[in-house]
């Protein structure tokens, strides 16, 4: 929490990206699947999807699309 306390709010989506690539070189497929339902049951808990919440949802079907195909 720390550290996206002090992060600016333009360094948000790098920030993401390093994260979810960290992520994927530390996983397995099945973790994959498993967050990637767990980040769209959260994002889904308002009912209510943000164009910034798809933005990040996209972010992270895209890179792993190869995972689903």
């Amino acid at each position: 929490m720390e550290v996206l306390s002090a992060l600016p709010k333009e360094d948000y989506f790098l920030h993401f990206n390093n994260a979810m690539n960290d992520f994927y070189e530390d996983s397995t497929p099945k973790e994959r699947i498993d967050f990637l339902n767990f980040a769209v049951q959260l994002v889904k808990a308002d009912k209510k999807i943000t164009d910034e919440e798809n933005k990040y949802l996209k972010e992270l079907f895209f890179a792993w699309e190869s995972e689903y195909a």
